[in-house]
């Protein structure tokens, strides 16, 4: 699918396992927009598993200190959409 001029961020937080699966289901259709994760979880996603994202999506990954408000943390990752769309997708 053409979502070149479309953004998704991906605010997420002590949910990997779901966000994990997200990425999966935008891999395995195909979905060609750009993608920034928004993680302010006490651990920081599986390095292994961005990297294979990485290759076949336009994954960005941010990790914010657990104390950032969700609000903080969508206008960090506003900062850095480059599209001229973007949209808010949970994980």
């Amino acid at each position: 699918m053409n979502l070149d001029k479309l953004t998704i961020l991906i605010p997420t937080f002590n949910r990997h396992q779901c966000l994990k699966r997200l990425l999966n289901f935008l891999y395995l259709n195909n979905i060609n927009a750009q993608i920034i994760i928004l993680d302010s979880s006490s651990n920081i996603f599986n390095n292994k598993d961005i990297n294979y994202f990485s290759k076949h999506l336009l994954v960005k990954y941010k990790h914010f200190p657990e104390s950032i408000s969700l609000d903080n943390k969508i206008n960090h990752g506003l900062k850095d959409v480059q599209t001229p769309y973007s949209v808010l997708c949970a994980d």
